[in-house]
């Protein structure tokens, strides 16, 4: 026969556990919709590298994960290349400020 307290203690371990799936829950679903705004905006990075990039990068297969680090290595580094020098960042940045303001109505 359960005492009282034995009856207390099992309720508030039966609300922890309940608290504890709901946190999991919660944070599953943060991170599947983080995961999924990462994958859309990739997408859409993905479609403008293909639209301004398209003579360097239309001729490259696409292929399994192994596949694609060789097959896009060069663009990969040409990308990282352009990342890494902040000076030429800082002018390519003015140059986009410039002409987005050439273009304001």
């Amino acid at each position: 026969m359960m005492s009282k307290l034995d009856n207390m203690i099992g309720q508030e371990m039966d609300e922890w556990e309940r608290i504890s799936r709901l946190e999991r829950l919660e944070k599953r679903n943060r991170r599947i919709a983080k995961d999924k705004e990462r994958k859309h905006r990739n997408f859409i990075l993905g479609e403008f590298v293909s639209e301004y990039f398209h003579d360097e990068v239309s001729h490259l297969p696409p292929g399994t994960k192994a596949e694609n680090a060789v097959i896009f290595a060069e663009f990969q580094t040409f990308l990282s290349i352009i990342a890494e020098d902040k000076e030429l960042m800082a002018r390519l940045k003015q140059d986009v400020k410039r002409r987005l303001m050439q273009h304001d109505p």
